[in-house]
């Protein structure tokens, strides 16, 4: 049976191969990803070079090319084409960072309801402890 070693960011830190993980990407790396993808140097060559994971690369390389995508700057195909990556995980990428709605208020005059309601499990919560502890 094999143990799966699970890594902290600190170890990741510590590691001179991928020392950078974590830290903000600069716009002179991110021009720098784009231009090894489209000249076809291999998520692991990327991340050596920039101390980071594969991984990391990828998901970077992701996001990079799903705001390309956004600002109608290129096309899920050019993209996947370049990326290598399918356009259903590019298209699922675009749709996952929209903005959600944000939630519906609160109804004016239930505000006092709600209160109650959770004021009265609260009274409720420590008779049921005090009858517990007698």
């Amino acid at each position: 049976m094999t143990t799966k070693t699970v890594k902290t960011l600190a170890d990741f830190r510590n590691d001179p191969v991928t020392g950078r993980t974590g830290e903000k990407w600069t716009d002179q790396e991110n021009l720098d990803l784009i231009e090894k993808i489209k000249n076809n140097v291999t998520y692991d060559q990327i991340a050596l070079e920039h101390q980071r994971t594969a991984n990391a690369i990828k998901s970077h390389i992701i996001d990079l090319f799903v705001r390309k995508i956004k600002k109608h700057e290129i096309t899920v195909e050019e993209a996947s084409s370049i990326t290598k990556i399918s356009p259903e995980m590019l298209i699922k990428h675009t749709t996952k960072t929209e903005k959600k709605p944000p939630p519906k208020p609160v109804p004016t005059g239930t505000s006092d309801k709600y209160l109650q309601v959770l004021t009265d499990i609260r009274d409720y919560l420590k008779i049921l402890t005090e009858n517990k502890t007698k």
